[in-house]
């Protein structure tokens, strides 16, 4: 609602004045694809208009595009950590968000990649794994 965007955009505004990074994080519509929707594209900006350094998507069951937008980082949908419902690829991936900071800065992220088996257990990708992983992230990135 608008007015859950106002209050949240005031609060990031204050934590900002007061010297704090700010990490928002999305509880969002899931969906079952690489690239992010029209609708969650302007809601995530606008969080990160208002002054966050990250936002981050935990809902999607399907890791999901990036972007950068002025100091910021945007990560759509991070996948899945612990739980698979079907033997799809895309439900299998996931990512884990590094966030480094440096001297009260964002200064960049490692995307650390995973892969589900057995429905709900997390390993590190293969190298092969993870290429597939960040080329379909990457080709649902905002550039």
């Amino acid at each position: 609602k608008e007015e859950d965007f106002k209050k949240v955009e005031g609060i990031i505004k204050e934590l900002k004045e007061q010297g704090y990074l700010v990490i928002f994080t999305f509880q969002y519509q899931e969906f079952e694809r690489y690239s992010p929707t029209e609708n969650q594209i302007a809601d995530f900006r606008r969080i990160i208009d208002a002054g966050a350094d990250i936002v981050s998507g935990s809902q999607s069951h399907w890791p999901m595009g990036v972007e950068f937008r002025g100091d910021g980082f945007i990560n759509y949908g991070l996948g899945n950590l612990f739980y698979n419902m079907r033997d799809i690829p895309g439900l299998k991936q996931g990512i884990i968000a590094k966030h480094i900071f440096y001297n009260g800065k964002y200064i960049n992220t490692i995307m650390i990649t995973t892969m589900l088996e057995d429905l709900s257990q997390p390993r590190l990708t293969t190298p092969e794994e993870r290429e597939e992983l960040l080329n379909s992230v990457f080709a649902g990135s905002i550039r």
